[in-house]
């Protein structure tokens, strides 16, 4: 007899041995149950597992140090018996591995306010969690986040948004009684806008685009319909390169959303043409050359007349201050925009269609679209010929100033065009007309950029030689 048990324990101590030597270096330092703590109702079975030791189940010794409240088998189940709380213990080669069973009268679980909720990156929202049943004893409950990239949870439930995706806020108690709860979090960008919708440049210009909804640490891609007309820089930074139209996308590489501007190239033939044109200014006509016309301009007529003065009055106030206002195709698209951005930074720009539309704004005559004249013909961008049409007549006339006087078929308050040169202006009345244009009586060229004085009105446009194309006039 006591040779055949020394037998059992010499192969017992053997096969020991090899099961830890078959293992990977270190690894029996990883031999562990599969659950820290349980938590059964009285009658309920488990069963624990110790990892690592897989096919070597019979190596391993049970037993439950309150036999009263559980039971354990041989193979690892274990079976509630009483209310209560007891450690179910596995034995291997002398070395214990523990795991805390609770056994309640009645499971709990946790319900949360929440089991889905979207929002964008940067805001966040508190997540609550009530234990069931209400008055239950139980461990203070834990928060943890499936990715802390896309969301991330503090102490207090409070779920933060931090990148783009989706993650799981999980509630659950460390002593293992109450169930886990999760609130599956949907992570967004803010919709990608871009500063403006629309631009016109001429050939060799420079502008450049803004994203208004940037998220920090988001990354951008900048393209361009049209590399032979606008190239664009990984910074926004587009620049003109031949006539046409090109259509400007960023796209954020973080989710895919994309923000576009179109991007009208005009040629550069305002600033030499109209230079040209001005160097032979009506003040060599005679003053009885210019007929004065019998017909007079309409109510709408005047009001955009006052408006055009109130401008010019700023400006020359605003460049006594030293504050710039700058030639140039990149500039906001109304008055009130345009004052902010000089107030802040001391300059803003201008162009030669910009104040009439500026002031149809303000009149409430003309939304965001925009016209302007090109040499013989009108651009009209969106529905901006249908909201001038409510208000205006458009009359194609290709004559002179001084022919038009004398038809008296040229009103102060007429938006003008021109057969030669792609340019916009209004008629003053005396032969005088506010100039939103690069014009040697209005400003000046300053490091490389035409200053406005002021919006005139100046006697721009010689008036027995150039030609308007079209006149678009307020009737109302």
């Amino acid at each position: 007899m006591e040779k055949r048990n020394k037998k059992r324990l010499f192969r017992t101590a053997l096969l020991l041995m090899l099961v830890f030597l078959a293992l990977p270096m270190g690894a029996s330092a990883q031999v562990r149950l599969n659950k820290k703590t349980i938590a059964l109702s009285v009658g309920e079975s488990y069963k624990l597992k110790l990892k690592k030791l897989t096919g070597y189940e019979s190596l391993i010794e049970w037993r439950a140090e309150d036999e009263t409240i559980a039971d354990v088998t041989q193979e690892g189940y274990v079976t509630a018996k009483a209310y209560g709380a007891t450690d179910i213990v596995a034995v291997v080669d002398g070395v214990e591995y523990r795991c805390l069973l609770n056994v309640v009268l009645q499971k709990q679980s946790i319900r949360l306010n929440s089991v889905s909720k979207s929002l964008q990156k940067g805001k966040s929202f508190r997540l609550k969690a009530a234990v069931q049943p209400e008055g239950t004893a139980s461990a203070p409950v834990l928060w943890k986040s499936s990715n802390k990239n896309v969301a991330k949870v503090n102490a207090k439930g409070k779920v933060t948004a931090i990148g783009a995706g989706t993650a799981k806020i999980t509630a659950y108690t460390a002593d293992g009684i109450a169930a886990k709860a999760v609130c599956k979090v949907t992570v967004t960008l803010a919709p990608l806008q871009l500063s403006e919708t629309t631009q016109e440049l001429t050939v060799g210009e420079k502008a450049k685009l803004s994203i208004v909804s940037d998220n920090t640490g988001d990354t951008y891609k900048w393209s361009s319909s049209d590399k032979s007309v606008v190239r664009v820089k990984k910074t926004g930074k587009v620049v003109a390169r031949t006539e046409g139209t090109a259509t400007v996308t960023v796209t954020r590489e973080q989710d895919g959303a994309t923000a576009s501007c179109t991007v009208t190239v005009a040629p550069e033939t305002d600033s030499e043409t109209q230079t040209e044109i001005q160097s032979e200014v009506s003040a060599e006509t005679p003053e009885s050359a210019v007929p004065q016309t019998p017909a007079q301009p309409s109510a709408y007529a005047l009001q955009m007349l006052t408006i055009l003065q109130k401008y010019s009055d700023q400006v020359a106030l605003d460049n006594a201050a030293g504050m710039r206002w700058v030639y140039s195709n990149s500039a906001k698209s109304t008055w009130a925009d345009a004052r902010k951005e000089i107030r802040k930074k001391k300059v803003t720009h201008m162009n030669c269609a910009l104040g009439c539309r500026w002031a149809l704004r303000e009149m409430g005559l003309l939304d965001s679209s925009n016209f302007w004249g090109e040499p013989g013909y009108v651009v009209y961008h969106g529905t901006s010929k249908d909201q001038l049409l409510a208000h205006c007549d458009i009359l194609t006339v290709n004559k002179t100033p001084n022919e038009l006087l004398a038809e008296g078929n040229l009103l102060p308050g007429d938006i003008c065009t021109y057969v030669s040169i792609g340019h916009t202006n209004v008629y003053a009345g005396n032969g005088l007309w506010y100039e939103f244009g690069r014009c040697a009586l209005n400003g000046k060229y300053v490091d490389n950029e035409y200053v406005f004085d002021s919006f005139g009105p100046v006697a721009a446009v010689n008036m027995s030689d150039t030609k308007i194309g079209t006149i678009i006039r307020l009737v109302k």
